[in-house]
């Protein structure tokens, strides 16, 4: 039971943690990339930084066919790459993945010189290309966050109801050995045999009393758990909705 309590614990924290970031946003902001000040669109990522560039990783390689390669820490970069819904010039696309002081957040930028990145001053067409781009990779992002946070849920939960399911047939079985050894005892005389019958009830109950306690925890667990799967999928809904509004 303390495996599931500390599950639950962690999974409401999660919930906590995800519905504290309410402000989806997706802002030029300027970004400082081994010594160069470049131009980038900034979104809050939920959970840590490291999956979330797997992810961008994951993505690129999907949707462009890029071989996102690590360049210091928590930045990918494809070099010299063409990606024709951005840009018809050929350009470093780079994710850099960040702490704030209130949230984490991923930056996408598309380089196209040593100092010169794309910036909705000089070439607003391109930039909103990859703001676009940026979006699409945010709603990729969020949707493999919940789909995964889901699936650890469910597979908790698989687990809480085979061992339910395991504690209600022992409870059956119990409850026919106890009535069992109830029978003898009342029929039984011989004074040894009569105090192997009530050592055996007294195990019996024991047992009995265990199991007794842990189903209704057992059962609470698998409604809560469902309750954060329904949750989790009420929260993925309202994300996309909100990434869509951007």
């Amino acid at each position: 039971m303390k495996k599931i309590l500390h599950f639950l614990l962690f999974t409401f924290l999660v919930l906590v943690s995800l519905n504290g970031q309410v402000n989806l946003y997706i802002e030029e902001q300027s970004v400082t990339l081994n010594n160069s000040v470049l131009t980038a669109w900034v979104f809050p990522i939920p959970g840590d930084l490291q999956p979330a560039l797997n992810n961008l990783r994951d993505f690129s390689k999907e949707r462009s066919k890029l071989k996102m390669k690590k360049s210091g820490s928590n930045i990918l970069i494809a070099e010299e790459v063409f990606i024709p819904n951005i840009s018809s010039k050929r350009g470093d696309f780079i994710g850099y993945a960040y702490a704030t002081s209130t949230h984490n957040v991923m930056a996408t930028v598309f380089q196209i010189g040593y100092d010169i990145s794309l910036n909705t001053r000089d070439w607003s067409l391109e930039m909103g290309n990859l703001r676009n781009y940026t979006k699409e990779f945010m709603s990729y992002l969020y949707d493999r966050f919940y789909a995964d946070s889901i699936a650890l849920v469910n597979k908790e939960l698989n687990s809480v109801q085979k061992e339910l399911k395991k504690r209600e047939k022992e409870f059956r079985k119990l409850e026919k050995k106890i009535s069992g050894t109830h029978n003898k005892l009342i029929n039984e005389t011989d004074p040894v045999k009569l105090e192997k019958l009530k050592s055996d009830a007294s195990l019996l109950q024991s047992d009995f009393d265990y199991v007794s306690d842990i189903i209704p925890e057992l059962r609470l667990s698998t409604v809560q758990l469902k309750e954060e799967v329904g949750q989790l999928r009420n929260s993925s809904v309202q994300y996309q909705n909100a990434i869509g509004s951007l």
